[in-house]
């Protein structure tokens, strides 16, 4: 069985609930039942704590808070494709799904390794999986913030050994279905 017979997906959306579940809907129609579980938490309603910088994760690889996050980080360490849909302000993620990110360390392991001529953490688990950043940009903001969030989506990727990488934007709520589906053929997933 193909690797794409198999797949494994966790979607972490922030969007508004309308947007979560049409990405939400959209992806499981792109990744069609052969791709196997899609696991989906809405970060608006989760309860997700910020991070407390402890360290103590990167020793046991266990976050000490104890939240949404804690059942949700096993599913990204054994998924396939991890996608983060997420509106853009100031080019970035907001709020709401930095603080889910800034939880990832667990994943990373207690050593560090060059990738791309950079040191960082070296990963925890041996299962790599690709990443798909989904922005959603509002009609009036700069194009200059979908380029900056395509940039971050990149870095996320090398901070988490990822495969590979690809970022759609959204610009309207019509066009969800077709920019999934975009987005995953930059991965080469195929419905």
């Amino acid at each position: 069985m193909s690797r794409e017979d198999r797949m494994r997906i966790v979607l972490l959306s922030s969007l508004q609930p309308t947007g979560f579940g049409a990405v939400a809907s959209a992806l499981g129609g792109a990744a069609g039942e052969r791709h196997g579980d899609t696991v989906l938490l809405d970060l608006t309603r989760a309860a997700v704590h910020p991070c407390l910088a402890c360290g103590r994760c990167n020793h046991t690889g266990r976050c000490i808070l104890r939240d949404e996050m804690t059942e949700i980080l096993p599913e990204i360490a054994s998924c396939d494709l991890l996608v983060l849909a997420t509106p853009i302000a100031f080019g970035v993620h907001d709020p709401v799904m930095k603080r889910a990110v800034d939880r990832f360390l667990p994943l990373a392991g207690e050593r560090f390794a060059i990738r791309h001529g950079e040191m960082h953490h070296a990963p925890r688990h041996s299962k790599r999986f690709d990443l798909l950043g989904i922005g959603r940009l509002e009609a009036s903001v700069a194009p200059e913030e979908g380029e900056t969030f395509e940039r971050l989506i990149g870095r996320h990727a090398v901070n988490l050994a990822c495969s590979r990488h690809a970022t759609v934007l959204l610009q309207e709520d019509v066009q969800v279905k077709r920019t999934v589906r975009d987005g995953l053929a930059r991965l080469g997933v195929e419905p």
